[in-house]
């Protein structure tokens, strides 16, 4: 079991993404924003655009985290690594900004911004246990579908979100997923105190995958953050459930 994150906790809102991008376009700095002068650069260049609130940051760990963000979404070309099957130079300059990145940045209305994101977040580009990759939002709305097949409301609280959703992907299956959800869902609402039951959720998830408890707390915060953008987004639910569900690995 391990966490997936749409983004990461220093960047919780997706909507961001396009301020730092943006600034990162004008600069003389695209491409040289990884080592330590790249980390100082790029916090620097997001601080001086008013992005983030520099403050004490001794590891420049804003720039870091602003680069792994925009690489994960796929608006800079990433580091690719040995054992992918392909060279850098087959998908583009290390930390360049990528085709789907200028259109980011040129984007001028929120819903074109919104379907940026969308599509960012529809390619299966997060990593499973066996080699294979999935999309989040993808694995998220299958267990929403699911829910509603087995004629369940299609939601997800806080805790399931944190303990369940974020912590599974296709790998593990869906039936079972839904059934552990579902199962953690009986017992919460069979607890008479339900923050000592959530904090136990949160404990007992901490032994088990070397974390801290609020770890999930963290995640599930963010993560729900970027999927809420999208899903309030998408109006007609039940097209859009049907057209993602077909993209589901």
């Amino acid at each position: 079991m391990s966490f997936w994150q749409l983004g990461n906790t220093s960047v919780r809102s997706a909507m961001r993404i396009k301020d730092g991008l943006t600034s990162l376009s004008a600069s003389i700095i695209q491409g040289s924003i990884r080592g330590e002068e790249g980390d100082i650069a790029f916090r620097r260049l997001l601080g001086e655009c008013g992005i983030v609130s520099l403050g004490e940051d001794a590891t420049n760990s804003v720039g870091r985290k602003w680069r792994a963000v925009m690489g994960k979404l796929g608006f800079i070309y990433p580091k690719v690594e040995s054992s992918w099957g392909f060279t850098q130079q087959d998908l583009g300059q290390l930390d360049m900004i990528t085709p789907a990145g200028w259109n980011l940045v040129r984007a001028e209305t929120v819903a074109a911004m919104q379907e940026c994101y969308l599509r960012a977040m529809v390619t299966p580009l997060s990593p499973t246990d066996d080699g294979h990759t999935f999309s989040p939002l993808c694995w998220t709305l299958a267990i929403l579908l699911e829910l509603e097949h087995r004629g369940e409301e299609p939601a997800v609280n806080f805790i399931e979100m944190a303990r369940v959703v974020q912590t599974t992907n296709p790998t593990g299956g869906i039936t079972q997923t839904v059934n552990n959800l579902l199962k953690l869902r009986d017992r919460r609402n069979a607890a008479d105190r339900k923050r000592v039951f959530d904090q136990e959720v949160y404990e007992n998830g901490a032994a088990e995958i070397g974390c801290k408890p609020h770890t999930f707390i963290d995640y599930a915060d963010m993560n729900i953050r970027y999927l809420s953008r999208l899903l309030v987004w998408c109006n007609q639910r039940e097209r859009v459930l049907y057209w993602f569900l077909k993209s589901t690995p």
